[in-house]
C-alpha cells in the first residue's frame, strides 16, 4: 500500500499525468476543429464537372440532381460519423502511450534526484567530503547536484574546523587547569608550606587564570564577529595613532613609524575592533619579528580602497605559512609563543575583524621582514 501511495505521489507520476492531460486537452481541441471543418465541407453543395472532348483542357460543370445530392450527402454523413468515431477512439491509445512515454522520460531525467535522495539518506558526518558522481547535462538537476556537492564539502570543512577548534581549545585550557590543580594539591598537602611558597603558588595560579580569561575573551570575540557589528565613519589616522601609542608601552626600544601622507582617510567600521586588529599585528611584530623598526603606511588602490601596510624589519614569514597564520591557534614558533603568552588567536581575530568590515588581509612579499596588507572600503 505504501509503495502504491509513493508511486502516486511521485514527481514522475505527476509529470506523466500532467503531460497526458495536456495532450488529451489538445487532442480534443484538435478533433473538435477537424469536425467543424468536416461539417462545413459537407454542407457545401457539390457540382460534377462533365468533360467535353478528349483534348479539351476546360470542362463544363453541371448541377447534380436531387437524387445524386441526397446520395452524396448520405455518403458524406457516413464518412463524418466514421471519422468522428476514429478520431475520438484514437485519443485513448494516444493518451495512454503519452502517459507511458512521459513516465519513462521523467524517470530517465529524474534519476539523478533519486540518487541524490539515496545519498542523503545514507551519508553521515564521516563521508561528507565525497562528491556524488553524475553526468552533468547543464540543466537544473545538474545544477542542484553541483550545489549539493558544494554544500556537502562546506559542511565537511565546517565539521572539521569545529573538531579542530574543540581540540585546540581543550588543549589550551588543559595546561592552565593542570597548573592550577597541581598548585592547589601542593598547597593542601604540604602542611608546613611557608608564606612565600604559598604566595608563589597563588601567583602562578593567578597567571593561569588570567590566561584562561584572555582565551575566553578571545573566543567570545570570535563568536561575536560571526554577526554584524555596529559601524560608523571612523578615522584610520586616529586608529593608527592610538594603536602605536598603546604598543609603544611594550615596544622596548621598537621604532614605530606611521606615514599617512598627511591624509586622514575615513572608513565605515568599528573603531574598537579595528584598533584591536591593527594592535594584534603591531604586538606580534614587537614580540616575535626579531626586528627593531615597524613602518605603517596608508594609501589607496585603483578601486579607491584604503590600503594599510604594516611592515617590520625582522625575520619575516615563510611563504608556505603565510595563509596558515590566520588560522585559529596556529603558531609559527609554538615554544616561543607560549613563552610570550601567545595563544595563536591574535591574527585569527584580526582576519575575522577585517572580513567583518568587508575587507581583506594578507602577507605580501617584502625585501626584509614581514609585511601585512589590509584593504578596507573607504567611506
Amino acid at each position: 500500500m505504501n509503495s502504491e501511495i509513493s508511486f502516486i505521489k511521485s514527481i514522475k507520476f505527476k509529470l506523466a499525468i500532467w503531460y497526458s492531460t495536456l495532450l488529451f486537452i489538445f487532442s480534443i481541441g484538435f478533433v473538435f476543429i477537424l469536425n467543424i471543418i468536416a461539417v462545413k465541407y459537407i454542407e457545401n453543395q457539390p457540382a460534377f464537372p462533365q468533360p467535353v472532348g478528349m483534348f479539351r483542357r476546360g470542362a463544363i460543370v453541371r448541377e447534380i440532381t436531387e437524387t445524386e445530392r441526397l446520395l452524396l450527402h448520405e455518403a458524406r454523413m457516413k464518412d463524418l460519423e466514421n471519422f468522428r468515431e476514429l478520431s475520438f477512439y484514437s485519443i485513448i491509445p494516444i493518451v495512454l502511450l503519452s502517459f507511458v512515454g512521459g513516465y519513462v522520460i521523467a524517470d530517465r531525467n529524474l534519476s539523478p534526484l533519486e540518487k541524490l535522495n539515496a545519498e542523503m539518506r545514507r551519508r553521515n558526518v564521516g563521508d561528507l567530503s565525497t562528491s556524488i558522481e553524475f553526468k552533468d547535462r547543464g540543466d537544473e538537476i545538474s545544477e542542484l547536484m553541483n550545489s549539493f556537492n558544494a554544500m556537502s564539502e562546506r559542511i565537511h570543512r565546517t565539521f572539521e574546523s569545529q573538531k579542530e577548534f574543540v581540540e585546540n581549545v581543550s588543549h589550551e585550557i588543559k595546561t592552565p587547569l593542570a597548573i592550577i590543580q597541581a598548585n592547589l594539591d601542593s598547597a593542601l598537602e604540604d602542611k608546613k608550606i611557608s608564606r612565600d611558597e604559598l604566595e608563589d603558588i597563588l601567583n602562578e595560579s593567578k597567571k593561569s587564570v588570567k590566561t584562561m580569561n584572555h582565551l575566553t575573551e578571545d573566543l567570545l570575540l570570535l563568536s561575536v564577529l560571526q554577526h554584524d557589528i555596529a559601524k560608523e565613519k571612523v578615522s584610520i589616522k586616529d586608529i593608527l595613532d592610538s594603536c602605536a601609542s598603546d604598543v609603544k608601552k611594550i615596544a622596548n626600544g621598537f621604532e614605530i613609524n606611521i606615514n599617512s601622507n598627511g591624509k586622514d582617510v575615513m572608513v565605515y567600521g568599528n573603531s574598537m575592533l579595528l584598533s584591536r586588529a591593527i594592535s594584534n599585528i603591531l604586538e606580534n611584530a614587537v614580540k616575535y619579528s626579531g626586528g627593531r623598526i615597524i613602518t605603517v603606511k596608508v594609501g589607496s588602490s585603483d578601486q579607491k580602497d584604503v590600503v594599510i601596510s604594516i611592515a617590520d624589519d625582522g625575520v619575516g614569514i615563510p611563504k608556505e605559512q603565510r595563509k596558515k597564520i590566520f588560522e585559529r591557534f596556529y603558531r609559527l614558533d609554538k615554544g616561543r609563543s607560549r613563552k610570550e603568552g601567545g595563544r595563536g588567536l591574535g591574527l585569527a581575530i584580526t582576519s575575522e575583524i577585517i572580513k567583518n568590515h568587508g575587507g581583506s588581509i594578507k602577507v605580501v612579499d617584502s625585501e626584509k621582514g614581514a609585511e601585512f596588507e589590509i584593504r578596507l572600503e573607504s567611506a
